[in-house]
């Protein structure tokens, strides 16, 4: 986990040396309220709160025009291992049962500043994770945005409620209080060609009431053309919570090949 890390850092690092260097291109023509997406399966490869194998799903819809961007997506992963009981028995358990379901509004004031409104939901049943709620503004700004090349950061605040599942004994309304956080964010994607592109994200939700309790998450990836709808990905996303329930592992990562069609 901490080579992921590490690698993910260490190529953040090398991009915000050398992109400034390069010359970019000037801007695309503005977008007349363009609608594209996709849909992707694939299997994972998890560990940390689950290792197994299990199916992906996701899908994702985006609509641009010269002033405004949307984004809305789900994805969910699923898997059932056999597993031998203490009296032999072999019996099929839920070993990974997540989702995740999102929105992002961007309003841009000029083709590289925008105002941004974000909203998410999570559930992880073997992270005993009831739901995850987050939503927040912002500002953020593209340092390159091109028509092969799209990199930015933004910041802003974030109201997160989180619900765990405890047992009745262990009952408590302190156990999850609803808390304000600071949210940073720093993307890259770059096309290769028509259909194939790489991207890598970072997003960084510390409490502003204690900054040792914070949400981290990286996301690496790569994908590439089979014809002008169809693709082939490989996909890793890195989630470190800093301050799991109870003994639940610090982080989740999850690996996933698959295929996707665009529409």
């Amino acid at each position: 986990m901490k080579n992921f890390l590490s690698s993910v850092l260490i190529l953040v690092a090398v991009l915000m040396v050398t992109l400034p260097t390069m010359q970019a291109a000037d801007p695309p023509p503005p977008p007349e309220n363009v609608w594209f997406g996709g849909v992707n399966v694939g299997l994972n490869m998890t560990s940390g709160n689950s290792e197994t194998l299990t199916t992906n799903l996701s899908f994702l819809a985006e609509w641009r025009s010269k002033l405004n961007e949307f984004k809305f997506g789900i994805e969910g992963n699923y898997g059932e291992a056999e597993v031998e009981k203490d009296d032999g028995r072999f019996v099929n358990e839920t070993t990974v049962q997540n989702g995740r379901v999102f929105s992002d509004y961007k309003r841009l004031f000029h083709e590289k500043m925008y105002a941004y409104l974000g909203l998410e939901a999570n559930h992880d049943r073997i992270a005993d994770l009831d739901y995850r709620f987050l939503a927040g503004p912002g500002f953020g700004y593209f340092f390159v945005k091109t028509s092969e090349m799209s990199w930015g950061a933004d910041i802003g605040a974030t109201y997160i409620r989180t619900e765990y599942d405890y047992d009745e004994e262990d009952l408590s309304e302190e156990k999850d209080p609803d808390t304000i956080a600071l949210k940073v964010t720093e993307r890259l994607e770059w096309k290769l060609g028509k259909t194939s592109r790489i991207w890598k994200g970072i997003e960084y939700l510390p409490s502003f009431e204690d900054f040792s309790i914070y949400l981290l998450n990286a996301e690496l990836g790569v994908e590439a053309g089979l014809s002008d709808r169809f693709t082939i990905r490989l996909v890793a996303q890195d989630k470190y919570n800093s301050d799991p329930k109870d003994d639940n592992e610090h982080n989740d990562l999850i690996l996933t090949a698959g295929v996707g069609y665009k529409f």
